[in-house]
């Protein structure tokens, strides 16, 4: 399950809570409070603490140490049995509500839905650079260089500097799983000024098919190399859920479907340097 989808069921527990308490409070004659309200809290206390356990590695640092503070001042409290001791039922469950509504809201915020307000600023990039390629002379004369002797790395550069244009700072994974820059070629350094002038970042693998018949062959390899990727997701700053699959030939080709694999979706993009616009060749080459 993706985090940000756990994480809601989470708050939809924790809601339901709340509106149970509003409703007991004051005139708790069934003892709701302590004998149900207060039991089902004391288990979200555990499903908060074993969200963070279960994600480590693909939520931020400042996710966990929200959730881990959280838990840790919560539980901290309970332990003071002297002073709970003194504290009504109902008050102790609405402090608790109280107390993970805090955590909830916080970490709802740095997994807020990401991936849906930027996707469609990476996908309009891609297609910008198409259509470029079809209206600019010069821009193409330059990426058929780029595909006929510098190679992958030249494309990956030019790419990286177009994704750039609109906001979007994308990376490829070296062998070990960590974060490369396209342009620059040494592992990619998030730093504040990086964060201040990107919108994005995203895990793009690029790959050249100097045939047609190559293709589909360059958006495997691509994809084997993606599922290298081992560095956590920086939420709130990175795409979760999509990787881009780029593959450069010279005739427009038709792409495969996105690829779904547990949480991760694979979209393949392909990017033609020929004349003819993409959406002759996609017919060209459709069965």
């Amino acid at each position: 399950m993706i985090p940000l989808d756990e994480w809601r069921r989470i708050g939809v527990r924790l809601r339901g809570l709340l509106e149970a308490q509003q409703i007991v409070y004051g005139r708790d004659h069934l003892a709701a409070s302590q004998e149900w309200v207060i039991p089902a809290l004391l288990d979200v206390i555990d499903d908060v603490e074993a969200f963070a356990a279960r994600h480590d590695g693909r939520i931020s640092a400042d996710i966990c140490d929200v959730v881990k503070n959280g838990v840790r001042s919560i539980r901290k409290k309970l332990a003071e049995r002297g002073m709970l001791a003194s504290v009504p039922p109902h008050s102790q469950a609405t402090g608790l509500i109280a107390a993970l509504l805090t955590v909830e809201g916080e970490v709802s915020y740095l997994l807020q839905d990401f991936d849906n307000e930027t996707r469609p600023i990476v996908e309009r990039a891609f297609l910008h650079l198409q259509r470029l390629l079809v209206a600019d002379d010069t821009l193409r004369a330059k990426w058929y260089e780029a595909f006929t002797k510098g190679g992958e790395t030249a494309c990956e550069k030019l790419g990286a500097v177009h994704l750039l244009h609109h906001g979007i700072y994308a990376f490829k994974t070296d062998a070990k799983g960590g974060r490369t820059d396209l342009v620059l070629g040494h592992r990619l350094a998030i730093d504040p000024g990086l964060r201040q002038a990107t919108s994005a970042l995203v895990l793009t693998e690029w790959k050249l098919a100097k045939h047609a018949e190559h293709v589909q062959h360059k958006f495997d390899e691509a994809r084997a190399q993606a599922k290298l990727y081992g560095d956590g997701i920086l939420a709130g700053f990175e795409l979760r859920s999509y990787r881009y699959m780029v593959v450069v030939s010279e005739e427009a080709q038709a792409p495969p479907e996105d690829l779904i694999e547990a949480a991760t979706i694979y979209r393949h993009i392909n990017i033609g340097l020929s004349r003819h616009t993409p959406s002759k060749a996609a017919r060209k080459h459709r069965p």
